[in-house]
């Protein structure tokens, strides 16, 4: 579906135009600016839709269905969306009854999403729950297409509860899925459970319930452009993109590349890369630090200003715009 903004609006430029590095930056409320390094420049839109979780940014899309520097994101447990800024246009895409989803992922010239049941089926010690990887391009309607299902089984006697995924982590070779369970019957037990769809079709996996069992800290599981902080700030960040120089394997967390208390920032919103996958960068609401996208030493650290009146808010996701 494709909604049309009417109302966008444009924002004049403040002042002189300061020097250094583009960011992409998003309000919750649905306001999109642009920024250079920690000062803003401009608004891209001031009548968006609602940003309900961290997003994903398409810096340029390669069948211009939708202008560079638009967003995916999942609205809610069954339905995802993306704005196209410049564009003043919204598309819209319902998860079919009886599942939930990810939030999805731009690469290659289409979004790429999971979908997992939303509650198992089958007996005690016999519970299954049917996963399946899908794509479409950026207006989530044309060439719309599940890639591959995957029924993973579950070798536990009990009956467990879903939460809504955690997110996505999107390879070169496939897509992971993290997924948190409880016990059905008292609660008291829950764990992490990953499963592994080869973006061509070929092949899936999953970490079993032993691999991962209850008590292990699996937190270093990341979903989006980079892997977790040593305090685990990024931990909790959802899809902006592709992983970087991490494990591609469903049974094996990542070992944290940017380290030491210099990548630090006490918390994060969002990751995100550059579009040529060589810097990254970690928000947290209201300072950023970016550096290589691997093993490396931070070359810069800033704070991020508000937008002017009457909001004077900074921004809830930043991401680098080049």
């Amino acid at each position: 579906m494709t909604t049309t903004l009417l109302r966008r609006k444009k924002a004049k430029m403040y002042g002189i135009a300061p020097s250094g590095d583009g960011y992409y930056a998003f309000w919750a409320d649905g306001r999109a600016g642009l920024y250079v390094d920690g000062t803003f420049v401009s608004y891209r839109s001031t009548s968006g839709p609602e940003i309900p979780e961290a997003p994903s940014l398409i810096h340029e899309d390669s069948e211009a269905i939708v202008g560079a520097g638009s967003i995916a994101f999942r609205v809610d447990s069954t339905h995802l969306k993306v704005w196209d800024v410049d564009g003043a246009a919204t598309y819209t895409y319902d998860v079919p009854a009886g599942y939930v989803t990810t939030p999805p992922i731009y690469a290659d010239g289409f979004l790429w999403w999971i979908e997992r049941e939303a509650a198992q089926h089958g007996g005690t010690g016999t519970h299954k729950t049917w996963f399946r990887l899908r794509k479409a391009r950026t207006d989530l309607v044309t060439e719309l297409a599940t890639v591959q299902s995957y029924e993973a089984a579950h070798h536990v006697g009990f009956s467990v509860l879903w939460e809504l995924p955690v997110g996505l982590a999107l390879t070169t070779a496939a897509a992971i899925i993290q997924n948190h369970w409880l016990d059905e019957a008292a609660g008291e037990v829950q764990d992490d459970f990953q499963v592994r769809l080869e973006r061509d079709g070929t092949g899936a996996t999953d970490n079993g319930w032993y691999v991962i069992g209850p008590g292990i800290d699996v937190t270093a599981w990341v979903f989006n452009t980079a892997p977790p902080l040593p305090s685990g700030a990024a931990a909790g960040a959802t899809s902006t993109g592709l992983l970087a120089e991490v494990a591609d394997d469903a049974e094996a967390s990542p070992d944290p590349f940017w380290s030491g208390a210099e990548w630090e920032l006490g918390g994060c919103t969002n990751v995100s890369v550059s579009a040529d996958g060589s810097d990254g960068s970690v928000y947290n609401g209201g300072g950023l630090v970016r550096g290589p996208a691997s093993t490396g030493t931070p070359t810069k650290l800033f704070s991020v200003g508000p937008a002017p009146a009457p909001e004077e808010d900074t921004p809830y996701y930043f991401f680098i715009k080049g």
